[in-house]
């Protein structure tokens, strides 16, 4: 059942639903959040929300970035920065190791590179609208200054 979840996110990632759609969606059809799959089945998580039914966009974003799920294994992501302090440091994507084919995927390769490619065109688009606005709008703002 979480693995048919799965598959409909990224599936309706690539039909071209917005985070914020897929989410409503899954809302409104009551299925099980990833908080709720770990409470049912008695599994300890870390993870808490006044509302465990609602889909929240960072799951959901979550679990379009998860290489696990295209069949993947990534090691070497965080270190220890001190073992006195047992503090974690995220490493650069360039440090990680990529073990592939380590398990059953769940998501073919083919979509779940269309997706990450999709996301990070997204990302790039909204940081250059952001700056065009931002250099716009202070530009006027300087205008009606002086």
């Amino acid at each position: 059942e979480a693995a048919a979840t799965v598959r409909r996110i990224f599936q309706m990632y690539v039909d071209g639903y917005r985070i914020s759609e897929i989410g409503h969606k899954l809302t409104e059809e009551k299925v099980e959040t990833p908080i709720l799959y770990y409470m049912n089945r008695g599994i300890k998580t870390n993870a808490r929300s006044e509302y465990p039914e609602i889909w929240d966009l960072m799951s959901i974003k979550y679990i379009l970035s998860q290489t696990a799920y295209a069949g993947h294994t990534v090691n070497f992501q965080t270190a220890v920065k001190s073992y006195k302090t047992k503090k974690q440091i995220r490493l650069p994507k360039e440090d990680w190791i990529i073990y592939r084919n380590t398990q059953e995927p769940i998501i073919d390769e083919k979509t779940f590179e269309t997706v990450q490619q999709m996301r990070k065109a997204k990302r790039a688009r909204t940081n250059t609208m952001s700056r065009i606005c931002f250099q716009d709008c202070s530009t006027a703002l300087t205008a009606a200054i002086i």
